[in-house]
């Protein structure tokens, strides 16, 4: 999501200048297939679900006045109502909605939020278009360790949009579960190089040179 004045999911390097050894993604988790959405600082009209209709992704920045500023990014959904529809007096209005994550660790959370250093972003996401139009959510994160230049495995989450199409108590309406959670083969320092190498996801700009993943 690195970029100067807009805040993008996209962004690639050349992997065969790499030191380490290229990875090939593994089968069933190789997207370099989709296309990369790119989100700006403030409201995006992004369909989510794939129905057509525009949802709004918000992406705000957290400055801490060093190196370790973040983005926090929502989803929301709307509940669209029909024109004519009524409550018997007055035109009911559309309510917007939070699209929550969920895993199996904890019931959910509704925002996401990096974690960025100077030489590399140990927490990050990357927001892809599926054929059918809804959108797939990778998320990457690593430990600290002892600084924010070191290496270590990723661990890659991948979402997916549900629906609460049986109005089930304690779920919302659309959602975005958990599908697949695994570590990568390689060791990293920076999340979007993790992602672009071992996922196959191919960034429009770019990566910042870190000088420890290449």
């Amino acid at each position: 999501m690195k970029s100067a004045g807009i805040v993008a999911f996209a962004l690639v390097c050349p992997l065969a200048l790499w030191a380490q050894t290229p990875v090939q993604p593994s089968h069933g988790r190789n997207f370099s297939h989709l296309q990369v959405i790119d989100i700006a600082n403030g409201p995006n009209a992004i369909d989510i679900d794939g129905d057509g209709r525009k949802d709004l992704v918000f992406n705000a920045h957290r400055s801490n006045f060093n190196a370790h500023d973040f983005e926090h990014i929502t989803f929301y959904m709307q509940d669209h109502v029909e024109a004519g529809e009524t409550d018997g007096t007055v035109q009911e209005k559309s309510m917007w909605n939070v699209v929550p994550f969920f895993n199996k660790k904890i019931p959910e959370y509704v925002a996401f939020d990096t974690i960025e250093g100077a030489d590399c972003w140990l927490r990050d996401m990357v927001l892809l278009r599926n054929p059918e139009g809804s959108v797939t959510v990778i998320t990457a994160d690593r430990a600290l360790g002892t600084s924010y230049a070191d290496k270590a495995r990723m661990t890659f989450s991948i979402y997916r949009v549900a629906h609460n199409t049986d109005g089930v108590p304690g779920s919302p309406p659309v959602y975005f579960q958990r599908v697949d959670q695994f570590q990568s083969r390689n060791l990293y320092c920076d999340a979007n190089y993790a992602i672009a190498a071992e996922l196959g996801v191919k960034f429009r700009h770019p990566l910042e040179d870190n000088g420890i993943d290449h």
